[in-house]
């Protein structure tokens, strides 16, 4: 039994370190890359990235959840009590890791995902936004810096995902491309 307790186990790993390496590589590599490109080509990438990923990754991260159920399973009746414990412990972590990609996560990457493929959605038909008018591109279906939700927009900003006006937030000095951009 211990050989099945072991192979649930490394196999959950295994599924979820696909789910983690995912994010670490955003986080680490890809983060510093959108700061350094304009908000449409932001929401495009980050939209058609979450389009993709929303259809791939879920039988990864399904099946690295329920093996980590099963192996916290079988830990707690034929395994030791430490290994029951634990399986237990990463098991509610994952839970919780979970629930907040499902509360705050998701409905961001919904929202840009619905943008960046044009989709006729509340955050792009045109809602008011409260800071500065921005230039109006020619695509009225994508979401442009005016027609941004800004509850969104304010959400996705607090995560690091996207900017205000283009510019890199807080910005050191201002360079000639900042002021190119208007920003300030």
């Amino acid at each position: 039994m211990d050989l099945i307790i072991g192979i649930t186990a490394t196999l959950a790993i295994l599924a979820l370190a696909v789910i983690y390496g995912t994010d670490v590589v955003a986080a680490v590599v890809q983060r510093p890359v959108y700061a350094e490109i304009d908000d449409r080509s932001l929401v495009q990438v980050l939209g058609r990235g979450h389009y993709y990923g929303d259809r791939r990754l879920p039988i990864v991260g399904i099946s690295g959840t329920v093996l980590t159920a099963a192996t916290a399973g079988l830990s707690l009746f034929w395994g030791t009590v430490a290994t029951g414990v634990m399986s237990l412990v990463s098991l509610l972590l994952l839970l919780v890791w979970l629930t907040l990609f499902a509360r705050i996560s998701a409905p961001i990457n919904k929202v840009l995902t619905k943008a960046a493929l044009g989709v006729d959605h509340p955050a792009a038909r045109g809602a008011p936004r409260r800071v500065d008018p921005a230039p109006v591109h020619d695509d009225p279906l994508r979401l442009t810096r005016r027609n941004e939700d800004a509850s969104v927009q304010r959400a996705a900003q607090g995560r690091g995902i996207m900017r205000v006006h283009g510019c890199r937030r807080p910005a050191p000095a201002v360079s000639r491309r900042s002021r190119r951009a208007g920003c300030r």
